[in-house]
């Protein structure tokens, strides 16, 4: 591992970092990319695409997709630690705002889902929902969930991003802790960059 300062600056997609991966513990992951980077993630659904953000940019909250939504709120955690940021969410149709108590209708792990659970869940678990509603209600057109961020009890719109940020996976559909499940790592967050070519 290379843990020099510049190795972390010119690391590309496709490397192999060595991160903080929470409590301490250090793993290796695959730089998936960074700042300025467009990127393409495969999930157990579909393949969703967007662009990290960089230094300045501003992050529009009602314009991004799920996937984002949640290294998203983490960022804004993040750089906002002070204020009292939580997730209001709630059910929508194509055409208007459905009756939250619907997903109650709905399982995770073969029990019945709490309404007040949900705001709490990520992208994944919230689309599984989608798709059971949707099952369970067929004459209900385009069943999804809608998240803001309320802090201190205001909607916040969007924010600037304020540090370089790096979208690390553990490679392909499998799920380990990284950027799809903690949001995008910082350059404090990164260790080293493997210097051994990745197809050893």
């Amino acid at each position: 591992m290379c843990e020099l300062e510049l190795c972390k600056k010119n690391s590309e997609k496709g490397d192999l970092l060595l991160a903080n991966v929470g409590g301490n513990k250090a793993g290796l992951l695959w730089l998936a990319g960074k700042s300025g980077d467009e990127i393409d993630i495969p999930t157990h659904f579909d393949t969703v695409s967007f662009r990290v953000p960089d230094i300045g940019d501003t992050i529009v909250l009602d314009s991004i997709n799920q996937l984002f939504w949640d290294a998203a709120f983490t960022m804004y955690k993040e750089q906002f630690p002070n204020e009292n940021a939580e997730t209001k969410i709630s059910l929508w149709s194509k055409e208007a705002e459905l009756p939250f108590s619907y997903v109650g209708r709905a399982s995770i792990s073969g029990r019945p889902v709490s309404e007040r659970e949900v705001a709490f869940l990520p992208h994944h678990e919230l689309r599984l929902l989608e798709l059971q509603l949707q099952r369970i209600f067929p004459a209900i057109d385009s069943i999804h969930f809608k998240r803001k961020i309320l802090a201190d009890s205001v909607e916040v719109e969007s924010f600037i991003v304020e540090n370089e940020l790096f979208y690390l996976t553990c490679g392909g559909k499998d799920i380990c802790y990284d950027s799809r499940e903690r949001g995008f790592f910082r350059k404090k967050d990164l260790f080293g960059i493997s210097i051994f070519p990745t197809w050893l």
